[in-house]
């Protein structure tokens, strides 16, 4: 009979013992997969600044007309396009 009630608390032990593994496996994932979101989320505001700082600057009408000219070539009706070259060397 002492011999059965020890080989049942060497079961249950062992069992205890597996869950207790399977818990600090399981919680090594789970910190990799915080530190990979963690990550994430620090370019996600990175990126969140930037675009922040983006929309002040167009926020100016100017610098609006500025990127605008400088992607499309754009100009405005009343203006012309004067070419200046270099002096020519000998």
């Amino acid at each position: 009979m002492k011999i059965f009630v020890a080989l049942i608390l060497v079961i249950v032990l062992a069992a205890v013992l597996y869950q207790v593994y399977a818990l600090v496996i399981k919680r090594q994932a789970l910190n990799g997969e915080l530190f990979e979101l963690s990550a994430r989320l620090d370019s996600l505001y990175e990126d969140e600044r930037k675009l922040e700082k983006d929309v002040d600057y167009y926020k100016d009408p100017r610098n609006l007309e500025k990127e605008l000219r400088a992607r499309t070539n754009y100009k405005a009706p009343e203006e012309q396009f004067i070419i200046v070259l270099p002096p020519a060397t000998q």
